[in-house]
């Protein structure tokens, strides 16, 4: 089960086998969706895993140096892995939700993501 407290307004989530977009976090148990006539329980939710076709849709340039693989944004890197690069302790990131929400809290901004 998805960790409301990881999710903000603007996140990018499975519903039902569609992607949909967070309007609303009313409260632990459920979420807003634009369209949806009610808010949905947090249950019905799941994350969108993070893979290499999705970074590129975001943005993120792959780039290849003999075996080591690097998915490059100006403000930062991921390795092979999704782990943060220059930082000392390892952050690995799982989910679309996740690197929104990364993005968001270094820029102000959304991340552009075209899907």
């Amino acid at each position: 089960m998805i960790n409301v407290r990881e999710l903000r307004i603007g996140n990018l989530l499975y519903l039902r086998g569609m992607i949909v977009l967070v309007g609303g976090i009313p409260n632990q148990m459920r979420l807003i969706i634009p369209g949806e006539q009610y808010a949905v329980d947090i249950e019905e939710f799941n994350s969108i895993p993070l893979t290499e076709e999705l970074l590129l849709k975001c943005k993120f340039v792959k780039r290849n140096w003999g075996d080591v693989v690097i998915y490059y944004n100006p403000l930062f890197e991921l390795d092979a892995h999704f782990r943060l690069k220059g930082v000392d302790y390892n952050i690995q990131v799982k989910y679309l939700h996740q690197l929104q929400n990364l993005y968001f809290v270094l820029t102000g901004e959304e991340l552009e993501v075209n899907l």
